[in-house]
């Protein structure tokens, strides 16, 4: 997908009222290579992680969350260092407590992982089902919105 369009992707997400709503923003890994069991990102990836950073920037991102692994680091390392927020890592294997303790965050929270874990976060944050993530796809973004008075959406924004 175009740098363009994963910005203009981004860009497009709500921002949360002050304390009236918690925006969780999950998505995948940039593209990696393919090199060993935990590989790097790619030249393409590096640059969808730098346009990915500018644009976390934009939707006023208050905490990072990734899986830790090479790949998911590196995808949020540039958000990181712009916004000057620390990476916090969670562990894949156990999506249903990382959900829970997301539930007592507030903000706007942006959560990296992986094609096979971030549909199912997105579908334990908002109760709602989400369609599968193929391997080949690294531009779709999960916006989850929890109101304070009870009310959740969730919506997936499509890149190439």
């Amino acid at each position: 997908m175009p740098i363009v369009m994963l910005l203009a992707l981004v860009s497009c997400l709500p921002l949360p009222a002050a304390a009236e709503e918690t925006t969780y923003l999950l998505f995948r890994h940039a593209e990696k290579s393919d090199q060993g069991d935990d590989p790097v990102l790619s030249e393409q990836g590096r640059q969808r992680a730098l346009a990915l950073a500018a644009s976390l920037q934009q939707a006023g991102v208050t905490r990072i969350f990734s899986s830790d692994y090479n790949r998911t680091r590196e995808t949020v390392a540039p958000a990181s260092q712009l916004m000057g927020i620390e990476i916090e890592l969670y562990d894949p294997a156990d999506l249903e407590g990382f959900a829970n303790a997301l539930r007592g965050m507030s903000g706007v929270i942006a959560i990296c992982g992986h094609s096979n874990t971030t549909p199912e976060l997105a579908s334990l944050l908002s109760g709602e089902a989400t369609e599968p993530m193929p391997e080949s796809e690294y531009g779709r973004v999960y916006t989850v919105v929890v109101k304070d008075s009870g009310g959740t959406t969730v919506r997936a924004t499509q890149g190439g």
